[in-house]
């Protein structure tokens, strides 16, 4: 796919998508990692959200096929934990 129409199609869906209040995405992925590793149900719901939002922005700014899938891969598994866990 032509790397400028595939950066067309990704702001086209951004504009309709919200992030969440901070859309940093080391913070949304530490915030969801501490969450998921509470294991209490109150907080799954915020560590879905915030891998969700970090996984959003990782896929909107992404800058290589190698470094996306190892961002893809982390993000999955850390929902796994989270809906194995609850």
């Amino acid at each position: 796919m032509d790397q400028n129409f595939e950066h067309e199609l990704n702001a086209e869906f951004m504009k309709d998508t919200s992030f969440s209040v901070y859309s940093d995405p080391k913070f949304l992925y530490i915030m969801g990692k501490i969450c998921a590793r509470s294991q209490l149900l109150v907080y799954s719901d915020l560590a879905i959200q915030s891998f969700h939002d970090y996984f959003l922005i990782k896929t909107y700014y992404k800058r290589s096929d190698e470094d996306y899938a190892r961002v893809k891969i982390k993000t999955f598994v850390w929902l796994a934990r989270v809906f194995l866990d609850t």
